[in-house]
Parts: structure tokens; sequence; C-alpha cells
């Protein structure tokens, strides 16, 4: 009887194995990167992605904790952030020939604030962040969910501070 060592289907499968392992891995730091390459494409923000992991056999990629800060002035709070953002292919759809997927924020922190001076503004959202969604997620959303989510509105030039 032969060793497992002699069969050449069983060194087949550690290679694929091995492969499938090693590009697993270096697609998650490639996506990360990417990621933070195309949020920090935004004017006047700069975005930090900690880890992205990849969910291949359901179609879908974790983003984990996101911060996007303004880079002009001097704002004391991240417009944005949250600790989890999950971005996946609707299924059912898709069996039905539509491309559409679903982007999930878990405990996502959004500050709108108001000041005198411009640089010290954060604006709503407006046409170069929904560009950037769609590089990140070239699908079309059709569900969007937040779940325990803040907003907040915060004025730092009055006394006592807006919140």
């Amino acid at each position: 009887m032969r060793s497992l060592a002699k069969r050449w289907w069983f060194w087949v499968l550690v290679v694929v194995i091995a492969a499938f392992l090693v590009v697993h891995i270096y697609l998650a730091v490639w996506v990360r990167d990417y990621v933070n390459r195309k949020l920090s494409e935004i004017p006047g923000y700069r975005a930090h992605v900690a880890a992205v992991t990849l969910h291949l056999w359901r179609g879908a990629y974790q983003i984990h904790n996101i911060d996007i800060v303004k880079t002009s002035g001097k704002v004391p709070v991240p417009f944005f952030s949250s600790p989890l953002v999950e971005l996946s292919v609707q299924w059912r759809a898709l069996f039905d020939g539509a491309w559409v997927g679903n982007i999930e924020f878990y405990r996502p922190k959004m500050n709108l604030v108001n000041a005198p001076s411009k640089e010290n503004r954060q604006a709503p959202v407006d046409e170069p962040w929904a560009q950037k969604i769609k590089q990140l997620f070239p699908l079309k959303i059709n569900r969007f969910a937040a779940h325990n989510g803040e907003i907040h509105y915060r004025d730092f030039s009055k006394q006592p501070n807006v919140d």
C-alpha cells in the first residue's frame, strides 16, 4: 500500500489549499489598501480602515474600524466612524437577474458640525461621497441599514456647546 505522501492527488490538494489561503490573505490586504486609498481621495477628509474581512462564499466583505476625519480646521470629532460596515450581494435578487446588494453599518456615529468658518464645518453627504461608495460597492444598493447608530449635530462655537 502506498503511503499518503506518495499519492499525487494529495500533493495537488495541498498546493491548491495553500494557494487559496495565500490569495485570500493577500486579497484582504489589497482590498483594505484599496478602500483606504479610495476613501482618502475625498477632498478635505482623511479616512482610515483598520482591517477588511472577506467572505467570498457569500459575496461579502466587512470593513472594520472605519474613521473619516476632516483634515482642515480644528474639528475635535470625526465626521464618521463605525466599528463594522458590511457590504454583501443580495443572492435572491441575483438569481432573479438583478445586481443588487446590502450595506449594513453597526454602531455608526456621524458628527455634523456647524461653525462660523468653513474649514471648521463638517457638511452632510454630497456628490463625492456617493461616488466613493459606488467605487467601493458597484452594485445597486437595495438595502441600507444602520444598527444602533448615532447622528450628532454639534456647534463648538456656542456656549454651552451644542450637541
